[in-house]
């Protein structure tokens, strides 16, 4: 497994809350990030960086007039592969939030 060189991209934006032992979804990505999807930098995780993330389909009834269920996809590393990232995983995590909070910060 590796990891995404530019720490500002969504790619490690997105790893950093998985290594974090956090399940995101494309709404809880986009209200931490402003991104537009999630999908796309989740598959360049996988296929270009190895690592081996968990899609979990849910379903919801939404709060439009019709009361349609919406279909989305949560997204999650197994413990044993945030554990094997180990000490160099959280300090690559902290690398990219320090670099999003000086970012909110200067905005």
């Amino acid at each position: 497994m590796k990891y995404p060189p530019q720490i500002g991209a969504m790619p490690s934006r997105a790893l950093t809350r998985l290594l974090r032992a956090q399940r995101i979804s494309h709404r809880t990505f986009q209200n931490e990030t402003a991104s537009y999807r999630l999908s796309a930098p989740i598959e360049r995780l996988r296929n270009e960086f190895g690592w081996p993330i968990i899609s979990q389909w849910r379903e919801e009834r939404t709060l439009d007039p019709t009361g349609r269920n919406a279909r989305y996809c949560v997204y999650y590393l197994p413990s044993e592969e945030i554990m094997r990232a180990g000490e160099q995983g959280q300090k690559y995590a902290f690398k990219v939030l320090t670099w999003e909070k000086r970012r909110n910060s200067e905005k």
